[in-house]
């Protein structure tokens, strides 16, 4: 009963204001776009709320492959969510990348067998999250930093 009141005053605002992005958010989508990295939306939550934030948001639905909760036998940190984008997008796990900031995704990206990076949101992650990340980052901005390093041969080069 909270939960339905919680959502229905969260979508009261997002119809009233639109959706607020998180910081790096465009400018991450762009840097992939650009560099012609495909992506892939792998979310709990169901497609008809998928659709709406859509549908409040300032931009198209940039995701070559969309995963919903709904779609799925098993929800996270079972690894499918992962799974089942990878091979939708035609490219082996361990060469995805997966961007997460709670800690059940970090957990089904790593049992996926991707490379798991976190960007915390409200939760601090525990040790135990931390040690199965690839990396662990303080904004979506400081990705695009690290996909740099990688695309360029750095030392945080995946191969």
């Amino acid at each position: 009963m909270i939960y339905d009141w919680r959502r229905a005053h969260t979508d009261r605002i997002i119809e009233t204001d639109g959706i607020a992005l998180k910081p790096g958010l465009v400018e991450i989508l762009d840097y992939l776009e650009e560099h012609h990295i495909p992506i892939a939306l792998a979310t709990s939550s169901n497609a008809s709320r998928v659709a709406f934030l859509f549908a409040h948001s300032p931009f198209q639905n940039p995701f070559k492959v969309m995963i919903t909760g709904d779609m799925l036998q098993h929800s996270k940190p079972h690894p499918e969510i992962f799974q089942r984008a990878a091979a939708e997008l035609g490219i082996p796990i361990q060469e995805c990348m997966v961007i997460e900031d709670s800690p059940n995704g970090i957990l089904a990206g790593y049992a996926a067998g991707a490379v798991t990076v976190m960007v915390p949101d409200q939760i601090v992650p525990a040790e135990e999250i931390i040690e199965k990340t690839f990396s662990t980052e303080n904004s979506l901005f400081a990705v695009i930093n690290l996909l740099e390093r990688i695309n360029n041969g750095g030392k945080d080069n995946l191969v």
